[in-house]
């Protein structure tokens, strides 16, 4: 099970944008979803859960602060009757980042997750090339503390860095070479990494060639928006998910405008290659879809057979009997039933147990006896 960050998300001029408790509440509160994007929670429990101050009136204003602001960039939701939080997740976008459950978890700082995400955004790129002035606006910190945040962040092994090396080029009227940005990864970068001098006067260059690692397969992970190679219908699959991304979406459309102003036929193998990237697009969400109805069927299993009765779905929420209180509209009863496959397998008693579901039951006591 991964979450998925949105690139909108860790991407410094989006008006989606997550501060870092925002960004850390978002993942708590996607750990918590169902099947239908829902979560119920309250406000005492998110604060039992995560502790950003030691104050406990200090702690869940600034919960609820995080929640009001997803709620006004329209990621989420909010409901609120008798103290239950009713959160519903609104937004999606193609291009986002999976942090998986554990990974999450495993975070004692609510920036450390901010800092990982952001530099695993670029990691199939060769990596995030962020200078300490695009730290200090990720962070919302001044660029002196971004520095500092950093180096922790990269002595304690949350991300590592590649410093930058020096160019033959010169700074203008000044007597020092260019230097390149860092390069910063989730992993340990093979080579060796040199330390040089962090200073007010050391520039990244404006114009700067992809690292790809040696491992890293480049029609498949890195494409071929930033070589002289032809575009295939894998790069417009690649843009077409990533086209939310700013950065992403302006190198992708470089390449577009420098080829169709070189030959002018190119928009109709554009709008060929486009048309196949959508249909790959479609059916991979078609897959997923599939994958998705069939983890939500294995759940409902789970609960029929760990309680040995049906589940209801009552207002949108999936619960088991046992637990329905008999208040809320029954819209769905799913039951087990054995099915007689002797004739097909060609033995005697052969029997499968397949998962059913009966919309708007008027008796839930039939599917109770049914259920097997």
């Amino acid at each position: 099970m991964f979450i998925k960050v949105y690139n909108s998300f860790i991407t410094i001029d989006s008006d989606k944008k997550l501060t870092i408790n925002e960004l850390s509440i978002y993942c708590y509160l996607y750990t918590l979803r169902t099947h239908e994007e829902v979560v119920l929670t309250s406000y005492d429990i998110l604060s039992a859960d995560n502790v950003f101050y030691k104050n406990q009136t200090t702690n869940k204003k600034e919960i609820k602060k995080c929640i009001d602001s997803l709620k006004e960039k329209s990621i989420i939701s909010v409901s609120e009757k008798n103290k239950l939080l009713e959160i519903t997740f609104l937004f999606k976008e193609k291009g986002h980042v999976q942090i998986t459950y554990e990974k999450f978890r495993s975070f004692n700082k609510p920036r450390d997750l901010y800092i990982y995400t952001a530099v695993k955004k670029w990691e199939k790129l060769g990596g995030a090339k962020y200078s300490n002035n695009n730290w200090a606006d990720l962070l919302l910190v001044t660029r002196e503390h971004a520095i500092k945040v950093i180096e922790d962040a990269c002595q304690r092994g949350i991300i590592y860095k590649k410093t930058g090396t020096y160019t033959e080029s010169m700074i203008n009227n000044r007597n020092q070479k260019l230097q390149e940005r860092n390069i910063y990864s989730i992993k340990p970068f093979e080579n060796e990494i040199f330390e040089v001098d962090e200073s007010e006067n050391t520039f990244g260059l404006e114009e700067e060639t992809a690292i790809i690692p040696s491992d890293l397969n480049i029609n498949e992970e890195l494409h071929n928006w930033n070589n002289d190679k032809d575009l295939i219908v894998n790069d417009f699959v690649f843009y077409l998910k990533n086209i939310g991304d700013k950065e992403i979406r302006e190198m992708c459309e470089k390449k577009l405008n420098r080829i169709s102003n070189k030959n002018k036929k190119f928009e109709f193998v554009k709008k060929k290659l486009m048309n196949e990237a959508e249909e790959t697009i479609a059916l991979e969400e078609k897959k997923e879809k599939e994958k998705d109805n069939r983890e939500y069927e294995c759940m409902i299993k789970s609960m029929i057979e760990q309680t040995n009765d049906v589940v209801l779905k009552v207002d949108g929420q999936l619960i088991g009997y046992q637990d329905f209180l008999g208040i809320g509209i029954v819209e769905e009863v799913y039951y087990l039933q054995k099915v007689d496959v002797s004739d097909q397998v060609g033995e005697d008693d052969a029997f499968i147990v397949e998962l059913r579901v009966k919309h708007k039951p008027k008796d839930v006591e039939v599917y109770r006896k049914l259920n097997g």
